[in-house]
């Protein structure tokens, strides 16, 4: 049986301008985004996966459930990119800018998105258990049903944010701005929010069991059932 293999595409600092705002479909950016010839073979080596370091794909449309998982992507431009269900685990993405970017149902566990942006962007029903999301902007972000269960979300901004639903039990949240965040049925359970600003945001019907707010800011928070 052939097999294919994923050649390492270097792409550090490089602008795909030609790209930009394209139907990107066709394009599999696990293996073949520079049209590079690929080969069978009967190697199983599958691991050598391309560099997306500062790679510009703004605007562009990504191949359904397109697989970056391990991938360096850091410094990397998402923005407006549609990229539905695509698998971004264990992706090195810090300062990476995914402003406006439609990624429903994608996976980021144990991703390093540290300093990343997600302002605006829809990315409900995704996946961000045990990610390093630290000093990550995700203001008017659209969140529901998405789960950060054991996350590090400390020192980010979640203002305004859609977070229905969302799981975020056993995250730590010290110092995240919440303020006017919706985040009613939200699961909180012993999560750490020490020192937070939930100022004017709707926790109705949350689970804050064992949650810690020491110092948190909750004026006009709603926590009502």
């Amino acid at each position: 049986m052939k097999k294919i293999i994923i050649f390492s595409i270097a792409l550090t600092a490089i602008s795909l301008s030609g790209y930009n705002n394209e139907d990107l479909k066709k394009v599999n950016l696990y293996s073949d985004i520079m049209n590079k010839k690929i080969k069978n073979d009967s190697s199983d080596d599958l691991k050598k996966l391309p560099s997306l370091k500062g790679v510009n794909l703004k605007g562009a449309k990504l191949k359904l459930s397109t697989n970056l998982k391990d991938a360096d992507i850091e410094g990397a431009n998402f923005t407006g990119v549609v990229a539905q269900g695509c698998n971004f685990e264990r992706v090195f993405g810090k300062n990476v800018n995914f402003d406006g970017a439609f990624l429903k149902g994608s996976n980021f566990d144990k991703a390093n998105l540290e300093d990343s942006k997600f302002t605006r962007a829809n990315i409900w029903n995704s996946s961000f258990d045990d990610a390093n999301m630290k000093n990550t902007n995700n203001e008017n972000a659209n969140f529901k049903d998405s789960s950060f269960q054991k996350a590090d979300l400390q020192d980010s901004t979640f203002r305004r944010a859609n977070l229905i639903s969302a799981n975020l039990r056993l995250t730590t949240c010290n110092n995240t701005i919440f303020s006017k965040a919706v985040m009613k049925k939200a699961v909180c359970q012993n999560a750490n929010f020490k020192n937070c600003d939930l100022t004017d945001a709707n926790l109705e019907g949350a689970n804050l069991k064992g949650i810690n707010l020491q110092g948190a800011k909750l004026v006009g928070a709603n926590i009502g059932r």
